[in-house]
């Protein structure tokens, strides 16, 4: 059996909280304070105990080049130290992803409240020490009156994960008086010519420097939670400046707040989902929103359009300042060609949009391609009447579908094809096929609300 505790048969983690339910002092003198050390401590130690941690060389791994750059602004030794200490419990703590967990939440708070009870104090011996040392004097209940006053753990660990658990390391305990009082006199010479990091006394300081600038220690309740919800799901963002019909095709158009409503949603949209779909059905100027949306754009602009509707598009564009040029919907090929002589990114403008339902053709290739890192206005008066697949392809011209900018989907692809599913096995000929349709189109209006206007 060896007597020294080295981290592969015996672990000094597990020595430490073997001695600690029968302690009342504590006493740590380590090279390096880890709050990873602290940590796998912190259910053995008691709020009432006594601990005093005497750090010989600093307290986490990046404290040296913080003293070094605040002895560059003259900042009083002392004020330099414990500035130094926050900021590198802060990095680590509220930073390290080893961290993100309700065991280091919970031994955090534990240290706040033996720190705010005043039994437990850390501070930095005046020169640099490398020597580790931890010391547990037992309680009066656990000392057989005076002949096992307590237990010394020395060696090379450090307050630390790696040390206490991880690392080889040379340790060996005694539990001799005569060695628990020697370590006990070198412990108390030193912390009487320490200087002081953090104590009952500095616990403004602690609130201000460390637990206010800790998210878990800030978190906020649930009805705050909810609020927050309902502004990222609801908030409408008003956008100053924006340009209305009137003053992007002249006055002959009115300024309808409806129309300016959906322009508005629609730049909104296409700045966050690179594009949108305009639902409006027939008769209240979706060809209006879409130019309008375009002359605030300021982009170069493509029209897709069915050959009766060309006329009236090129009457819209020729009021945008921007290049702009209408294609006719079976020349979509022409229109991609001409893309590679314009600037990028452009708006396409797809109207009739609901002709494009099939992937499997070249049209929706070609469709495909031209959106493809642009920006999309797509125009239908019946994007729901048709069937899901139909609509995830409008879908498809600006959102990538495994990883889709919509905040009501983790992942479009996967939602589209359970929705699809779900739609095909509807038995057309059962007295509930209506409901069942129904509920097909509210899963759709809701996993695509963000883009629809």
């Amino acid at each position: 059996m060896s007597f020294f505790i080295t981290n592969q048969d015996k672990l000094v983690k597990d020595t430490i909280n073997n001695v600690l339910p029968s302690s009342d002092q504590l006493f740590f003198l380590v090279g390096y304070f880890y709050f990873s050390g602290f940590q796998l401590l912190y259910k053995n130690i008691k709020l009432e105990q006594k601990l005093k941690i005497l750090v010989g060389l600093q307290a986490e791994s990046r404290v040296s080049s913080y003293i070094e750059f605040s002895s560059s602004i003259g900042l009083p030794e002392s004020s330099k130290r414990c500035q130094c200490w926050y900021q590198s419990l802060r990095d680590i703590i509220g930073h390290g992803r080893e961290y993100d967990n309700q065991e280091s939440i919970a031994a955090f708070q534990l240290f706040v409240k033996k720190l705010q009870n005043g039994t437990l104090e850390v501070r930095q011996t005046r020169n640099p020490c490398h020597a580790k040392m931890y010391i547990f004097k037992n309680a009066p209940e656990y000392n057989q009156n005076g002949e096992f006053i307590g237990t010394t753990i020395v060696g090379s660990s450090n307050l630390s994960a790696n040390g206490l658990g991880e690392n080889f390391e040379i340790n060996i305990q005694h539990k001799d008086n005569p060695f628990v009082e020697e370590s006990l006199r070198i412990f108390n010479e030193l912390w009487e010519k320490s200087e002081l990091l953090v104590d009952k006394s500095t616990i403004s300081e602690i609130q201000t420097e460390l637990i206010d600038k800790l998210w878990f220690a800030n978190q906020p309740t649930p009805f705050l939670m909810y609020l927050k919800v309902l502004i990222e799901y609801f908030e409408v963002k008003k956008i100053d400046g924006i340009k209305t019909p009137s003053q992007a095709l002249g006055d002959n158009f009115n300024d309808l707040q409806y129309q300016v409503d959906a322009i508005e949603q629609g730049i909104r949209s296409i700045n966050e989902h690179n594009g949108v779909i305009v639902a409006d059905v027939v008769g209240l100027g979706k060809s209006i929103i879409a130019t309008t949306i375009a002359a605030n754009l300021n982009l170069p602009v493509l029209v897709i359009a069915p050959p009766h509707l060309m006329p009236q598009w090129e009457d819209y564009c020729a009021h945008l300042s921007t290049n702009n040029r209408v294609f006719s919907s079976g020349k979509i090929e022409d229109a991609l060609e001409y893309s590679y002589k314009i600037k990028r990114p452009y708006l396409v403008v797809l109207d009739e949009a609901h002709n494009y339902r099939n992937p499997a053709t070249q049209d929706y290739s070609d469709l495909e391609t031209l959106c493809r890192g642009n920006k999309v206005v797509v125009l239908s008066a019946t994007p729901f009447n048709n069937k899901p697949e139909d609509i995830f392809s409008l879908v498809r011209l600006f959102q990538i579908p495994t990883c889709s900018t919509l905040k009501t989907v983790d992942n479009l692809a996967d939602e589209m094809r359970k929705i699809k599913e779900e739609y095909d096995h509807i038995n057309r000929d059962s007295e509930d096929s209506a409901i069942k349709y129904k509920q097909v189109a509210k899963k759709i209006r809701w996993l695509i609300s963000e883009v629809v206007i």
